[in-house]
């Protein structure tokens, strides 16, 4: 699917950035719908860096959200977001624009287990190019 593609063209740029020669570290950034994509491209990448991840405040618990904006087979079954976070973690992600649907509180704990917390920003509101900067930065 469109989606399904968009995500591998993010693991092949990661695979090929990190190849590059001088390039010590690659992180994430999407942008829109571009913010699924590299969350779920993230949880096949662990040498990333950090991920910035834009939900775009689509509703990860809506079967019509996914089939509308990112249709791919099985993927709810497999566990969605929840498996690309549980994979990622405990790595540096910044998941912003979230807005009401799209929880978060199970992340924030799954961080907290891991002993991680700093590891993790989540924001309602989309957070700005400084912002996002000084995550990927930081």
């Amino acid at each position: 699917t469109p989606a399904a593609d968009s995500v591998q063209d993010t693991l092949t740029a990661i695979a090929w950035l990190s190849a590059q020669p001088g390039v010590k570290a690659v992180s994430l950034v999407g942008l829109g719908v571009a913010g699924i994509w590299c969350l779920l491209a993230r949880a096949h990448a662990p040498k990333v860096k950090a991920c910035v991840v834009d939900a775009d405040r689509f509703d990860a618990d809506s079967d019509e959200e996914w089939a509308g904006r990112f249709l791919i087979p099985l993927l709810r079954r497999a566990g969605d977001v929840r498996t690309a976070v549980a994979l990622a973690a405990p790595g540096r992600l910044l998941l912003h624009n979230t807005g009401d649907a799209f929880g978060t509180g199970w992340m924030a704990q799954l961080y907290r287990t891991l002993g991680s917390s700093a590891s993790l920003s989540l924001n309602t509101k989309q957070a700005g190019a400084g912002a996002i900067a000084d995550f990927v930065l930081g």
